[in-house]
């Protein structure tokens, strides 16, 4: 009678740290699920205070530790106070001044941006537009540039890009790409950096998808890449490309980021509990 007592004991012992260790178990990753949510929401892809894969924060802290000094600012005017020749001046995913107006039935933004872009390059300095969500053009300095995607059925881009030999600095890879990754469309001043197989366009002749590209711009220089797939963290982690990244650096100390956009502060709420 005893031994049975004692035998009902043990077990009633064992189901208590197993239910609450499955209780848990169960709370944390409900914990997890609303982080992970929460912090997709905090923040728009691509920025570069963003940790998860979603986020640029690898690429720029990796450019810290190789010695640059980077600049993350939420002041599209701060631009102005930089010193364009050892400046290179990162835009990713977009334009937030809200100076976008429609022209021929497209958005284009004409306004405050436009203008800042355009005295940072008269002054010398080096710009890194990803993924330019409206279309950009200059009218002062004669360039263009802007994401386009195929209308209807189309060949899928490639998984990979492969960089243009004798354009691309030796010991570059090829590009990551999204499945459903736009195009640049660009004026013929352009150089492409990283452009996708030949193929026929309908009959007007043979072209190839642009992904990346750079030009001159007065005594500055613009690079344009349609897509930020291939600096996210999620890509960078596992295939950096450093000899692009450099690249893209090119050679000057300071790299200024745009953060207008994604915005320098994330809220402290379930992702900072857990």
């Amino acid at each position: 009678m005893s031994n049975m007592g004692a035998g009902g004991g043990g077990a009633i012992n064992w189901r208590g740290p197993l239910l609450a260790a499955a209780i848990f178990a169960a709370t944390f990753a409900i914990l997890l699920i609303m982080a992970h949510q929460n912090e997709s929401n905090t923040s728009d892809m691509g920025s570069s205070l963003r940790q998860d894969p979603y986020g640029t924060s690898l690429l720029f802290d990796s450019y810290e530790r190789a010695g640059y000094q980077v600049d993350r600012s939420q002041d599209e005017d701060s631009l102005s106070d930089q010193d364009a020749s050892r400046t290179t001046a990162f835009f990713v995913g977009g334009y937030p001044d809200g100076s976008r107006k429609m022209i021929n039935g497209q958005g284009q933004n004409t306004g405050k941006f436009q203008g800042r872009l355009d005295s940072f390059l008269a002054r010398g300095g080096r710009v890194v537009l990803i993924a330019p969500s409206v279309p950009l053009k200059s009218q002062s300095q004669g360039w263009q540039v802007e994401d386009q995607w195929h209308q209807g059925p189309h060949e899928p881009a490639p998984a990979w890009a492969a960089p243009s030999p004798g354009d691309t600095p030796p010991g570059t890879e090829a590009m990551y790409l999204l499945d459903d990754a736009p195009w640049l469309k660009t004026d013929a001043d352009w150089t492409a950096l990283y452009a996708g197989p030949v193929d026929s366009d309908g009959g007007a002749g043979l072209t190839r998808d642009t992904y990346m590209a750079v030009r001159r711009v007065g005594s500055g220089e613009l690079i344009a890449a349609s897509q930020e797939s291939f600096l996210l963290n999620e890509t960078i982690k596992t295939h950096p490309n450093p000899v692009l990244l450099d690249y893209l650096a090119g050679g000057r100390p300071t790299i200024w980021v745009d953060e207008t956009l994604h915005g320098l502060h994330q809220d402290e709420g379930v992702l900072w509990l857990v």
